[in-house]
């Protein structure tokens, strides 16, 4: 598989489908499934099969919870992932719960983040992500490296 980065302002047309990207779609192995994963807040993950594996694989193999809060996070989780299913035309329909989850209206922007792709309303997009300097973005990143939990934005 290709290393998927860069973005892609694009749109949700009238009956509520989409294209992934050509420069994204292309380097996605041949005949690999992808799925649409509620996976990170705010926004949709496009996920391969083989990520989403590796991802439900590392989950499985977690401790059981005795509150069971872990279980309920995976269930969650596991219950919002839907198949990317293209028509003849190469558009797909997003889930109902996309539009929800992400606040996804009409203009999208779709992320490439190496093996695997996330929807952002662009809106949401240009307010949260876009304009963070360069400076707080490597703050943040370093400060995970070192093992501190960098503050939530506000």
């Amino acid at each position: 598989m290709g290393l998927l980065v860069g973005r892609v302002y694009h749109q949700v047309d009238a009956k509520n489908r989409i294209r992934i990207p050509a420069k994204f779609k292309a380097l996605f192995p041949k005949g690999e499934q992808l799925y649409f994963v509620r996976y990170k807040q705010g926004r949709v993950s496009i996920m391969p099969e083989s990520q989403l594996t590796h991802i439900l694989d590392l989950i499985a193999n977690a401790e059981p919870s005795a509150s069971g809060i872990e279980d309920d996070a995976i269930s969650s989780m596991v219950g919002f992932i839907d198949e990317v299913i293209f028509d003849g035309q190469g558009r797909t329909q997003l889930p109902a719960w996309v539009h929800s989850e992400a606040d996804i209206k009409k203009d999208v922007v779709t992320l490439g983040l190496g093996k695997s792709l996330e929807m952002w309303d662009q809106e949401t997009y240009d307010n949260k992500i876009a304009k963070k300097s360069i400076g707080e973005i490597n703050s943040i990143l370093y400060k995970k490296k070192e093992g501190v939990e960098p503050e939530a934005s506000k």
